[in-house]
């Protein structure tokens, strides 16, 4: 679990500062996660995958098994 040492409202507000877009789910994501390959079982991860790929995103992740998605990754 990650140990935020800022609380949420600042979070918001810095994230608000660095242009950062809430990105919330549509029917065509919930389409999209079915047609990825069956490497990562968590749903809400396979979510996260279709729009990081949809939207040509990076995502901030330790999980070793979301770059087998061809998708861009840091941490």
């Amino acid at each position: 679990m990650l140990d935020f040492k800022i609380d949420i409202p600042r979070l918001k507000t810095v994230l608000e500062n660095e242009e950062f877009i809430y990105l919330f789910p549509t029917e065509y994501d919930a389409e999209r996660i079915k047609n990825l390959p069956d490497i990562h079982k968590d749903p809400f991860d396979r979510l996260l995958i279709a729009q990081a790929k949809e939207n040509e995103l990076t995502m901030i992740t330790r999980d070793e098994n979301i770059p087998l998605y061809e998708i861009k990754t840091i941490w």
